[in-house]
């Protein structure tokens, strides 16, 4: 899988993670954030390859400080995944 792939599901898997800790559904999750319930079912699921802007209305959504978090969540399980090099 190529790291596009691999990070779309890790940055899919943080949303999830995030949302199922406050307890929402996507439907609550897309209230919050202007993102509609099919484009978050596919971020999740790390099918798509979400928009810069649809990262912040999700974080925003989330009530996270930084969309960073996100992204951060994601990108750090990836690396240590990776082989290291000597």
């Amino acid at each position: 899988m190529s790291f596009e792939g691999q990070l779309n599901i890790l940055f899919g898997k943080a949303v999830k993670i995030r949302r199922m800790k406050k307890g929402w559904s996507i439907e609550k999750l897309s209230e919050k954030s202007d993102v509609s319930v099919n484009t978050i079912s596919k971020i999740e699921r790390g099918n798509v390859n979400p928009k810069l802007t649809t990262i912040y209305k999700l974080a925003n959504g989330l009530n996270l400080k930084h969309p960073e978090e996100l992204l951060t969540e994601a990108t750090l399980e990836l690396y240590d995944d990776m082989p290291k090099i000597d």
